[in-house]
């Protein structure tokens, strides 16, 4: 970005941002009051509000639409989704804000939430009512992660709209790529019938682009240099394939991935009171839905949620794939969330991983390599700044983390449901089964003790390895129950550490000469006694990571041990998302076991209204927010902040497909 008479300037396009003078005025007028926004927002009892941008630029139009919700709206949830193949980074956009005085407020947020790897797709919750995600490409493919499946039979069903467009970018003539027919084809898949669309661009070419699309169009007076503008709103949805970029992926895919819509639930029923299901029905409560919390313990975070400390940071990889880019994303969301929208006591004092091995050194300077330009998203650091960080020699090069942190998870769990007025808790109360029933078209939930109003619309589970009891026994989710004993020492060695440690084991001091180290690490081993072989085994994975550790770990002083049990799944990714009905898709998709490029054009089948939650292993803490914004996301029926790569990488149904692709009998 440069700056030409006071205006920030893109010398690429050789275009301006916006104008310095009336430029709040002029993105109010087109794109706010264009879409009608103020009287849709305060007419919004709960839900989520969808805007779509086709270009995010400083951010002005979101500036002026979270502005104007929130002083429409007191109850739902805007859910902004827009485009930026090439993005500014956090100061560009500051000096671009200084002249927006009347939304510093929301320039402030957009600023600390904005990420330091501008890779991909990125959610941020810009206020808890507001989720803002930017999808880093260019509009064409940018559009294709937007849309479930580009066939036709099948859109109407699983395609979560948007309610107003904002078609913004450079104009016409200096992109035309951004104003092309494949693109406002693509716009209308994304629209329902009530869609609006506003943009300050009246040239023919635009105007008969979204005419071929099915927008009816009307023009509006111009403002300021501007002679007019063009509102429209959307038509039928088209019968055919829209385009070759928006097919090209899925023109020989079943999509086994896409379900039906279903109405926005009244009652929503969240079982498992830790960090997957305390973030679930927090975000579930921000778009005004009505959330009953389920635990069998008397209070939340009493299971595998429960540690003392936790340590939020993340596994990098140097290439890109679902593992690595899921990690990527939710990190960024979570140390964001945690940091500016609960009130979180935790030191930020960053996180040191070391590696375990010489060839986890080599794939340490990988990542070191790939992430060289964001350095306070992570960086490589030599043995001689390691040792400065930690307080503690170290003998190799490192990962530092400089947001890292620990964090105490049960204080997580507890801020993210205290005085949430939509949240009711019920702790002490098991519940041992489900059962749909069809002519209400709800769950009822058979619990210990019994309740007054047992009847859900949806039903999220959170319950991790137990979640088996409550669903169908064919169902392969192949998960696998983690032992795994942390303890609580204390000693005089503690007090040098001015980091968390991590790496074949970690430690984690906080502050008073007492610390939790950890973990270990047993395969389906149920029995909850503390070990003083794993205290040992701990204490020994501690000593590895710094010289004046290995000479005083034996002195450290015992104070408490506790033992949980993590749920992992055979990928190590999380299953979040619809539960399957295990013998319709197996029935439906049988034939692709012979031909994988078969093309059935069915979508899914699934469980009306259920839901899975779990398997987030040991990182939790960095997974839970974003797969939580996810779920309830796609419980709205509003566009989800994961692209649908990822949304597959983690799907409840991605084990059974792999059966069905490779032959397995069933």
């Amino acid at each position: 970005m440069e700056w030409r008479n006071g205006a920030p300037f893109n010398p690429q396009f050789d275009d301006v941002y916006f104008n310095t003078e009336g430029g709040i005025e002029e993105s109010d007028y087109v794109f706010i009051q264009g879409n009608d926004l103020p009287r849709r927002f305060s007419a919004l009892e709960r839900g989520s509000f969808n805007v779509l941008e086709t270009g995010f630029g400083t951010g002005l139009n979101f500036l002026g639409c979270a502005h104007q919700f929130l002083a429409n709206n007191q109850c739902a949830h805007l859910n902004f989704i827009s485009i930026e193949a090439f993005p500014l980074t956090r100061d560009e956009l500051a000096a671009a804000h200084q002249s927006l005085e009347h939304y510093q407020r929301e320039a402030k947020w957009l600023q600390q939430a904005w990420p330091s790897a501008c890779d991909d797709t990125q959610t941020m919750i810009i206020h808890p009512r507001i989720t803002l995600t930017v999808i880093f490409m260019p509009v064409e493919q940018a559009l294709e992660q937007l849309i479930v499946c580009a066939q036709p039979q099948t859109q109407a069903w699983v395609q979560p709209c948007f309610d107003a467009i904002m078609l913004d970018g450079f104009s016409p003539a200096k992109n035309p790529d951004m104003w092309s027919k494949e693109v406002m084809q693509q716009l209308a898949v994304l629209s329902h019938s009530n869609t609006t669309l506003a943009t300050f661009s009246c040239a023919r070419m635009v105007r008969d682009h979204l005419q071929s699309a099915g927008f009816s169009l009307s023009k509006r007076r111009g403002i300021n240099s501007k002679r007019e503008v063009l509102a429209a709103k959307a038509g039928e949805k088209l019968a055919q394939p829209i385009s070759p970029a928006t097919t090209r992926s899925s023109q020989h895919e079943a999509p086994w991935w896409s379900f039906p819509s279903q109405p926005l639930p009244q009652r929503v029923a969240v079982i498992g009171a830790g960090l997957a299901g305390c973030q679930t029905a927090a975000r579930l409560a921000a778009r005004g839905i009505a959330v009953s919390l389920f635990d069998r313990h008397a209070a939340p975070a009493q299971a595998a949620s429960g540690n003392p400390q936790g340590v939020l940071y993340t596994k990098f990889s140097h290439r890109k794939e679902p593992l690595s880019d899921l990690a990527l994303q939710c990190y960024q969301f979570a140390q964001h969330y945690y940091r500016h929208q609960l009130d979180i006591s935790a030191p930020w004092s960053g996180v040191l991983q070391l590696p375990k091995n010489d060839k986890d050194a080599t794939l340490q300077r990988l990542v070191g390599q790939r992430f060289i330009q964001q350095p306070e998203l992570v960086q490589l650091v030599d043995q001689a700044e390691a040792s400065k960080l930690s307080g503690m020699t170290i003998r190799s090069n490192a990962l530092w983390f400089p947001q890292g942190t620990w964090m105490t998870p049960p204080e997580v769990c507890r801020q993210l449901i205290a005085n949430q007025r939509l949240i009711t808790t019920h702790f002490n109360t098991t519940v041992a089964q489900l059962d749909f029933c069809s002519d209400r078209q709800q769950w009822a939930l058979q619990s210990q003790p019994t309740l007054d109003s047992p009847h859900f619309d949806q039903v999220v589970l959170c319950t991790a390895y137990d979640a088996h009891a409550l669903l169908d026994p064919l169902l392969p989710l192949k998960t696998r129950t983690i032992r795994g004993q942390i303890d609580r020492v204390q000693g005089d060695i503690v007090r040098q550490l001015r980091t968390t440690l991590t790496g074949e084991g970690y430690i984690a001091a906080d502050g008073d000469g007492t610390a939790t180290i950890g973990a270990s690490f047993v395969v389906d081993d149920l029995d909850p006694a503390h070990r003083l072989e794993e205290s040992a085994h701990n204490r020994h994975l501690v000593a590895q990571l710094s010289p004046q550790l290995q000479a005083e770990h034996a002195n450290l002083t015992q104070l408490d041990a506790r033992v949980a049990f993590r749920c992992a799944s055979a990928d190590y990714l999380p299953i979040a998302g619809p539960v399957p009905q295990y013998r319709e898709m197996v029935e439906t998709f049988a034939p692709l076991r012979k031909n994988r490029r078969m093309d059935i054009r069915n979508y899914g089948h699934y469980q009306p209204g259920l839901w899975l939650n779990i398997a987030h292993g040991s990182k939790g803490l960095n997974s839970t927010p974003m797969v939580a914004e996810m779920i309830s996301s796609m419980i709205c029926n509003a566009p989800s902040p994961l692209s649908q790569r990822l949304q597959r990488a983690i799907h409840p149904a991605r084990f059974l497909m792999r059966d069905i692709f490779r032959g397995v009998s069933l």
